[in-house]
Parts: structure tokens; sequence; C-alpha cells
């Protein structure tokens, strides 16, 4: 095997095959028996080209995503490769070179999200084999060829490959999201490695955790989208090909932030060739949802592209009364305007209307849960409801200046109406079983509005070749936030026993006011840079730096004048304002091997704390939090590529976290004081991975998390609702029997324990108020481990349907503790059927 120099402006392929001796022209070959068992197109190609002495050649990124269920049989060529290729959207011509090409149908390579979103360089695959002389043995040699990525835009921008990128990464790609039928962002990331999800009072993902830390930050295309869980948990899966998570601190890219990692949402593109996909599912309490997806070329023989995604839901909850349904809509067009500039375009609009539950299961004000309450109960008014409507719009301009650089600017423009008014019972005492009945009402209305402008090229100096990044980004999320208040002609119960409660317990409101106001901006800018320097063939070193300004303001309204209208000057005033935020970063890599690669990796990262104040009264704002993060790890492409391999050994600290001052009572409109600093907190641990193809047609993904952590000050756990221990599993296998129609498929989800404490106010009898003594509580979820699994079969080549089956044993659990307590959901089924044409 000889290994060829990377020719300037190409990117490295994979590894191909080719046999060494000359073969007769395919079309003419004679029918052949052929035995191909049921795996990942690639393979089967290659094993075609093994059998029938043919050379083959096919583009791995059109490949990737397609698996064959075999053949066998005796075949001509064409009848054989025909049957492979059954179910895709790849197709064939013999070549008068002898050469069979393998292609996307259309005749043009496609470029798959995937590879427009951040993979590596293209893999060209070769696939020919023939018999030595001596033995008639087959033979396979093995060389690297090179060619230039027509789209790279790389994953989170970094421009490299999983094994290249020095941090614990994972990719959920479509296939994996589509076996196990995730129909959100939060599910997705829930069966991600390394993740855990919080649901809040409202039953939606409150916060994502890694590694002890939240995993503030979020990305679209790789570019930072600013920190706004109200937004981010209405972004709708349907217009995402594939969800990319990075576990550890992220400031190069994501700027103010945790040193939990960083999400990034890669959008679908359009492609050259005409594809659709329908699916449509049905499931346990009346869950319904529709989806179709279009995309083709336009005009200009496929220089003009599109794509349109439609999506539709009604469903029921687990719990009673809880309702939702909605409509999504995504368009997206792109036109290679020269041969080195392409344009993107592209617009969402989506609605939902929910009957909402709040509050979860209740507990007594010592903690304990209400004796006799149960998963299917909720305290839900038929008008208790959240209701939103989420927009985007969006473009990217690429321009290539020769063959070594590149310059992308990507901006987006978002905005969320959100209304919610629901009611819920709270402080129940264990000795009445009664509660305080109360109402919750928002309306919140933020736009954000985010703007990337990167370079990126390839140098030569002393011998090696050298990557370089640069680029300036910035947001802002600008928007009011009213409370709502509720009131009644006729008298409501005070007090309630909540296992007394029914939907109509409680009516409508009569009247809804606008309480409190704020009107909080936040916006960022950043200047980032980073080199990949080559200094000996298996040697890299990876430094950078981001250079950041942050500012925060925020008005609070709580008085109101008589005739209901907002005073003139709000109660509370907040700025802050820090434009001299350095967050460096370094990296290095070592091959220690084709397959093995062992890496080093320093981060740090910073969060500012505009609304936390440190004492005394009236306060300052407290100094940005701090986080560095190392981490030591080696990363396997194993079985030519089809299957990844990650450990990790990490060590984070932060500094500076405000925490509430016990010293200082509550003190009205000066509610942002007072916070002490917690001092230096630590999270250290262990993170696995894997990813890929073990065996053709048997395919794996999960990994297993270790996370210890504490506050040095106190010496106690810094996050309890982080779980010391996960492992996640799934796993799929196509039978060899039946045609190989059937694809089975299954998982599991291992955590250990977790709680919450605290301290809460007892009921005082003098005043009728929960405002005596405060005494402690906790309360938590044990370890669980919830078992899913799948089976789905091929009707026709254009046609499947698959049966999900989730929390296979009906775990009773809980899936957000922060406030209130949310019971996850129970064993249910969801049937879908899928067209792809």
């Amino acid at each position: 095997m000889k290994r060829h120099a990377p020719i300037l402006g190409a990117l490295t392929a994979s590894v191909a095959f080719i046999a060494a001796v000359p073969v007769a022209l395919a079309s003419d070959e004679p029918a052949q028996h052929y035995d191909i068992e049921a795996q990942s197109i690639s393979s089967a190609l290659k094993a075609f080209s093994l059998q029938s002495k043919i050379q083959l050649i096919f583009g791995e990124r059109d490949v990737v995503q397609y698996q064959t269920r075999g053949i066998s049989g005796t075949l001509s060529p064409q009848e054989a490769l025909q049957r492979l290729l059954d179910g895709t959207n790849l197709d064939f011509e013999f070549t008068a070179n002898n050469v069979v090409v393998v292609r996307p149908a259309g005749g043009k390579r496609h470029q798959s999200s995937t590879e427009a979103n951040g993979s590596s360089g293209e893999r060209l695959r070769l696939a020919q084999a023939g018999q030595s002389a001596a033995d008639h043995d087959v033979t396979i040699s093995e060389v690297i060829v090179t060619g230039r990525l027509i789209d790279n835009v790389s994953m989170m921008k970094r421009g490299e490959t999983l094994r290249e990128t020095p941090q614990s990464v994972t990719i959920m790609t479509q296939q994996r999201i589509d076996e196990q039928r995730l129909g959100s962002i939060s599910e997705v990331l829930d069966q991600a490695p390394g993740l855990s999800v919080e649901m809040d009072a409202y039953n939606r993902p409150s916060s994502f955790y890694s590694r002890g830390f939240e995993v503030s930050n979020m990305q679209v295309d790789g570019a930072s989208v600013g920190v706004n869980r109200s937004y981010n948990s209405s972004r709708n899966l349907a217009m995402y090909e594939q969800v990319e998570v990075l576990r550890g601190a992220d400031g190069l890219f994501a700027g103010s932030g945790d040193p939990g990692g960083t999400v990034n949402l890669v959008r679908k593109r359009a492609l050259d060739h005409t594809q659709v996909l329908i699916n449509a599912s049905a499931g346990r309490w009346d869950s319904y949802q529709a989806d179709l997806d279009v995309t083709g070329p336009l005009a200009f023989d496929g220089r003009l592209r599109g794509r349109v995604v439609a999506q539709w839901h009604d469903k029921d909850f687990f719990y009673n009364t809880a309702a939702s349904n909605g409509r999504f809509f995504y368009g997206t067009v792109e036109m290679d305007v020269t041969d080195s500039t392409l344009l993107v375009l592209g617009a969402s609009q989506g609605k939902s209307d929910e009957v909402a539950s709040l509050g979860g299961a209740p507990r007594y004000t010592s903690g304990q849960l209400v004796p006799g309450w149960t998963r299917e109960r909720a305290v839900v008014a038929d008008w208790s409801s959240w209701n939103e409507e989420a927009s985007e719009i969006f473009t990217r301009v690429e321009q290539r200046l020769g063959e070594r650089w590149k310059v992308t600017l990507s901006a987006m423009h978002e905005e969320l109406d959100l209304y919610s008014n629901t009611l819920y019972i709270v402080a129940i005492n264990p000795l009445t079983n009664l509660g305080v009945v109360t109402t919750r009402g928002n309306v919140y209305d933020p736009q954000t509005n985010a703007v990337d402008l990167n370079v990126s090229g390839k140098f030569e100096l002393f011998g090696g070749t050298h990557s370089v990044l640069f680029g300036y980004d910035s947001y802002k999320t600008r928007g009011d936030a009213w409370g709502i208040g509720s009131s009644w002609d006729n008298p409501i119960p005070t007090l309630l026993n909540p296992l007394d409660f029914h939907e109509d317990t409680i009516p409508a409101p009569s009247r809804l006011t606008k309480t409190w106001r704020e009107n909080p901006i936040t916006q960022q800018h950043g200047i980032y840079g980073r080199v990949q320097m080559q200094l000996a063939q298996p040697f890299k070193l990876i430094v950078g730096g981001r250079y950041s300004s942050f500012e925060s303001s925020s008005d609070v309204w709580w008085a109101h004048n008589a005739d209901g209208s907002l005073a003139a000057t709000p109660d509370s005033v907040a700025s802050y304002k820090d434009d001299s935020i350095f967050t460096p970063y370094a990296s290095a890599l070592y091959d220690l091997n084709k397959q093995w690669t062992l890496y080093a990796n320093v981060t740090e990262i910073f969060k500012a704390q505009a609304d936390v104040y440190s004492g005394p009264l009236p306060g300052h704002v407290m100094d940005p939090i701090k986080g560095r993060s190392y981490e030591l790890g080696t990363k396997a492409d194993l079985r030519d590529g089809r299957l990844e391999v990650s450990m990790a050994l990490y060590y984070i600290e932060q500094t500076g976290k405000g925490e509430q001052d016990p010293a200082y009572p509550d003190t009205g409109s000066n509610w942002r004081c007072c916070y002490l600093d917690l001092g230096e907190v630590i999270s250290k641990g262990i993170d696995t991975g894997f990813s890929g193809e073990l065996s053709p047609g048997w395919s794996l993904f999960g990994g297993y998390t270790y996370n210890e952590n504490e506050n040095k000050r106190e010496d106690v756990p810094l996050l309890t609702l982080a779980p010391k221990h996960m492992f996640k599993l799934w796993t799929s296998y196509r039978l060899p029997a039946f045609e190989r129609k059937w694809l089975v498929g299954g998982g599991v989800t291992l955590q250990s324990e977790r709680f919450v404490s605290g301290t809460v106010a007892t009921y005082n009898p003098d005043t009728g108020l929960y405002n005596g003594p405060r005494v402690p509580f906790e309360w938590g979820q044990g370890g669980f481990t919830v078992w899913n699994a799948m089976a789905q079969y091929e009707i026709s080549d254009s046609w499947q349907v698959s049966l999900n089956a989730n929390n296979l044993f009906d775990k009773t659990y809980f899936a957000g503790l922060s406030v209130g307590s949310r019971y996850a959901e129970p064993r249910n089924v969801i049937l879908t059927v899928r067209g792809r044409f």
C-alpha cells in the first residue's frame, strides 16, 4: 500500500479497494451465483465486486444512508446490482472502460445534509476484485484517493472528522432518529449518550445536563443562536437532518455558556435529485402525526433546488385532560449562483395549541407525594392553555476563493409568540390534604437576530499542510414578558384537595389582566480564530481563542396605576456589560496508527450573571462565571470507518457562580440581591461512546458516562439532578431470513439515582398562610432501567411499516424533579408507515 500526499486544495478520501487483474466488460458478463447478506450499501457493493470481479466506483456520501436486503441466487450483473439498489435513490451505469459507476438517480452526486454541514472529506470508493495468478485466491489491495469536497460547512464550523475533533462528540443521525421514532429534540437528546433531560413543571424540557453542568448553548448549522429556553424547546425536529452534541466547554464558538456542552442542529438541505418522503403514525392516547418531505431540482439543470417539509399532529397525553395539536411548515431553496458561489434561503413557521398541565405530581410541604396519586391524574382545567407560534427566516452565502479558501455568511431572524395560563395546587398541608389553588399566566414574545461570518482555508508551511478558521458572530435577543392575573365573578375555592380535583372543578376566569412586566435584552459579539498545524505526519496542534463582549439589560415593573396601566417608571432596573472577555483554546492530536488517535484538550468558557447581585443592598452585578475543561481521550475508526469508538477522561473547574445568600431576606423589588460566590466547583469523570456498524446489517449506538461533581467549599455535590452513572444503548439488526425484509431493534437506558433538596415554609395556623418556620425537604428518583424495542417490515421497495414500543416493561419513574415532579410516559406503542419515492 502506498500513501499519496494530499494535493493542494484537496481533502483525503477514504480507503478504496482495487484489484490487480483486468476484467471483462461488465455488461457482457454471464449470470452467476451471488450470496450477499443484508448490510449497508457500501459494504454490499464491495461484496458484489469480490464475487463478480467487476470494478465499481461510488461516492461514500451518496450511499452512506442506504441499506440493502441483500441478494441470493443466479443473476446477471445488471440484475444483481438492480436488486442490491432496490429501495434507494441510486442508479448504475456500465462504462466502456470496464467500470460500473454507482451514483444518485439523475446522474449527479447529491449533497447530503451530513456532508453539507460538517462531515469529513468525500469518501470515494473504488471496488474491484480479481484472482492472483499463484493460487487463485481473491486479493484486495488498498490505496488512498484524493478529491475536493464540493461543500464543507463542517460540523460546528470545525472542518474536522469526528476522529479529528479533540472533544467528545455524538451525532444523532436521521437513521437513528427514524429507527427509534424520536419525535422532538428533547427526545433525541434524551437518547444521546452522556446527556440527561430535566422536564419542568409544564412538562417541557427545562434543562439538558452533561458532565454535571447544564448544556445551555445551542447552535443551528454551526451558528450560535443564544440561550433562550422558551424558543429552543419550541424548535421542531422535522426541519433538521441530524442533531450533534459536543460535551465539554465550547467557549471558542459558543461564547457565553456553561462547560456542559453545546447542541448543534443541522437543517435539512435541498437536494439535486427528486425525493419524496411520507410518514404517518398513530400511537397510544390518540396520538396522530403526519409528515411530508419533498425535495428536488427546480430549474437550471439542478442548479436551483428546493425542499418543503410539512407536519401536522394531534394528540392527548397519558394524564387527564391535557392535549395538543399543531402544524408546522419548513421550506428552503438553494442555488449555485456560480461554480464557486452558493446561496441558501429558507423559512419555517409553526403553531401549537395545548391544554396544559402545570405542577406535576402534588407533594406535601414535607416533600412526600400525596398518597393515592397516580400517573394518570393531573391538575388540569379544561381552559388551562399553552399556545405558541414560532417562525424563522435564514440565509447563508458561501463563496469559494480558489481551491483552498471559503467565506461563509449566515444570518437568521427568529420570533416566538407565547401565551400560557394554567391552574395548579401548591403547598399541600399533610394534616388537612388541602393545598392553595392558584394560577400562573405569561405572555412572552422574544425575537432573536444572529449572524456569523467566517473565513476558512488551508496553507502549506515548513513541509506541512495547515488549516485556519477565523470569524465574527453575534446574536441579540429582546422581547417583552408579561405576567397574567386571573379573576372570577363568583368565588372559587382557595384551598382544595388535589384528589378531589376534576377538569371542571374551577371554571374559566372571568377576567385576565396583565400584572408584572419585564423587557430583557441580551446581546453578544465575538471574534474567534483557530489554527490547526501539522507539525509532523502523526502530530497536530490546534490553538485558538475568542474575544467576546456581552451586554444585558432588564427593566421590571411590579406596580400599576389604579386603572391597571403600567407605572411610569420600572421598579427594578438592571444592566450589565463586559467587553473584555478572552477564552483560549488548545488541543493536541497524535495518530497512533491508521485507526487510533490520542488527543488532549484544554478549553475555557464564561457565563455572564446579569441578574445576580452580590451584597450589601442594593448590590452589585457579580463577575461572570468562568469554566475550564481538561480532556484526555482516544478515538478510533474501525471496520474501514464504519464503526467509531471513543473514550475520554475529563476534569472541569468552575468559579464565580452565585448562590442565594441566606443572610438577606426577601427584598421585594430588589429580588436580584443578594448572592454569594459559590467558590470553586469541580466535575470529573469518564465519557465513552460507540456508533456504527458492528457487522453487515448490525448497527450499534450508545455509551457509558460516569460523573462526580462537588462544591469544594462545602464538599457537597454541585448538581444532584445529574446522575453519577448513565448507560445508553440502541442496536438494530436486519434478519437474514424472510428475504431480509425485517429489521428489529432494541435499546436500554440505565441511570443512577438523583435528587433535589432545600427548605420550605410550613403552614402558619395564626395567619392561615404558609409563612411558618422553614423545614428541610428532600425527594428524588432512584436508579432505574428503561427498555425500548422496534420492529420494521419492508412492504415494498417504497413502503415500510414499523412498530415502536417505548418503556417496554412499564417502569414508573420521574422525568422531572426540579420544579414539581413529572412522571415519565408509561408503556406506549407507535405504529408508523413510511414511504420513499
